[in-house]
């Protein structure tokens, strides 16, 4: 039978695993959650609801059409988008794991069939056959898309941006969306 002595130190031992068990779950999730700004230099800032609406007018979708959503965080817009025009597909690109597993818990919650997700760097991801594509994306990453959209994407093919747009682009039209203290600008480019 172990002594009084013995058992405090058993439940010293047992607090300090469990306090260290702690930090390394909270070093964990704040390296998921800062894995895009670390890695690729674009933080998650989710997509607030009346930018989605106004961007839903400015992009409308068919049928057949396919929308991609270049870091589409934690799903917003690809669900958005996938609810108003059922018939068209909308594909979101994500490679930080924190919005990527908010992603898969809101589908989870209401799966859209014409929804899907891809768990990768955007640079990765062909976008020859889209029709439509939504970014909210820092300008450095703007700048570098710049040259890959004019060879890559069909001609016709739509582009909306939230908040930065191309330097050297000028857009076919622009919005303004006031939320509470913030103003957001969305740009719609045809290539």
């Amino acid at each position: 039978m172990p002594t009084p002595g013995t058992m405090t130190m058993y439940l010293a031992l047992a607090t300090i695993a469990i306090l260290l068990l702690l930090w390394a779950a909270c070093l964990v999730l704040l390296l998921l959650i800062t894995w895009g700004i670390i890695f690729y230099k674009v933080p998650f800032v989710p997509t607030p609801g009346a930018v989605v609406s106004e961007a839903l007018k400015l992009l409308p979708l068919s049928s057949g059409d396919v929308l991609y959503d270049i870091g589409s965080g934690n799903g917003r817009m690809v669900f958005a988008f996938a609810n108003a025009c059922p018939s068209a597909r909308v594909i979101g690109v994500e490679a930080s794991p924190f919005p990527f597993l908010l992603t898969l818990l809101r589908r989870w919650g209401g799966a859209t069939r014409n929804a899907s997700f891809i768990f990768k760097d955007f640079s990765n991801v062909s976008l020859a056959g889209a029709s439509h594509v939504y970014t909210y994306l820092l300008p450095s990453v703007m700048a570098r898309l710049l040259p890959r959209f004019e060879k890559e994407l069909a001609p016709g093919t739509r582009v909306l941006s939230c908040d930065f747009p191309f330097k050297s682009r000028t857009p076919l039209q622009t919005a303004k969306v006031n939320v509470g203290k913030f103003t957001y600008t969305l740009y719609v480019y045809e290539f």
